[in-house]
């Protein structure tokens, strides 16, 4: 063999073993992106730092998620996204009852439902809830708007010489806005004990 053709051999060589590493770290850069796109978003970025916190089943639960008017059954995420919102609404507005903080109210009360909580806000009331049993009355093909009935929760307010209880059900409507589930209109039916 010439000193040509072994010459030209040593370049060949040299050349497919460059190629063979460019190619095994192009795969693997790949391999590592396709695996990037499947693991979906970072929870906290999608809900805007909220963190989705399921309540007890004595605090709040799903009676039942089969729409009784039309549209669609939700996923066991948006489930858990509606009950966990609707529980985080009712402790902001115990917090708002208590310490006077407003703030986290815009969070999850919006529209009527909000004018309505703070027309009636009084301060220094200790409100509390449990009991909160949805019953899934409507829920939109697009998943933006949900109609349940909160059905026989107990209320508690005491404080400044009230101490009331009432068995209530509400009829909740809630909205998907910019990333939460906020109650829009909600409408009370109380019986005291």
């Amino acid at each position: 063999m010439s000193r040509k053709a072994k010459l030209k051999l040593l370049i060949f060589l040299g050349g497919l073993g460059v190629s063979m590493i460019t190619i095994g770290i192009g795969l693997r850069a790949l391999f590592h992106l396709i695996a990037s796109f499947q693991e979906g978003a970072d929870p906290d970025s999608a809900f805007h730092g909220f963190t989705i916190e399921i309540p007890d089943p004595d605090q709040a639960m799903w009676l039942s998620t089969i729409p009784q008017s039309g549209g669609k059954v939700p996923r066991a995420a948006e489930q858990e996204e509606i009950l966990s919102s609707y529980w985080a609404a009712w402790q902001s507005l115990s917090n708002a009852y208590h310490a006077g903080n407003t703030e986290e109210l815009l969070t999850y009360w919006t529209g009527a439902a909000y004018e309505q909580i703070l027309a009636t806000l009084p301060e220094d009331i200790i409100l509390t809830t449990e009991h909160h049993q949805l019953d899934l009355l409507f829920f939109s093909e697009d998943s933006s708007i949900v109609r349940f009935e909160d059905q026989g929760f107990t209320l508690k307010w005491q404080g400044a010489g009230v101490n009331l209880h009432s068995e209530t059900t509400a009829l909740v409507t809630m909205t998907l806005d910019q990333g939460y589930w906020r109650i829009r209109l909600i409408e009370f039916h109380h019986r005291p004990r």
